[in-house]
């Protein structure tokens, strides 16, 4: 079994560091009406609840692949969020979403132009 080297405490140490470019990537998302979201890398949820809001998304799923930050995200789901553990290296959207975000967690992934393409469809 891997080891999770994730730590809920930790990681909203640096809450306000994470937070501005989050504002930042929401405002540029053009909005739709029952919109399918899915955030990648969601961590604790926090941020995922609010664009779950502020888009006034009919469905979003967040997907981590830490165990303790997902003990804490499932505090946030419900009224159409949802959180599921997983590999966002392995993710397939397969065009059932309408918008595939992710604030702070791509970077950690290798090969962005295969990704990417992945992820555009």
């Amino acid at each position: 079994m891997t080891r999770d080297a994730w730590n809920p405490a930790q990681y909203e140490r640096f809450r306000d560091e994470r937070t501005q470019p989050f504002h930042d990537l929401v405002a540029l998302v053009r909005r739709a009406t029952e919109m399918r979201v899915v955030d990648l890398g969601c961590g604790t949820a926090e941020l995922t609840r609010r664009l779950h809001e502020a888009l006034g998304a009919r469905e979003t799923l967040g997907i981590d692949a830490s165990p303790a930050m997902l003990e804490r995200a499932r505090v946030r789901a419900g009224a159409g969020l949802r959180v599921e553990q997983g590999d966002i290296a392995d993710f397939r959207g397969d065009g059932a979403f309408d918008l595939v975000f992710s604030n702070a967690a791509l970077h950690w992934l290798p090969d962005h132009r295969a990704l990417l393409r992945r992820l555009t469809f």
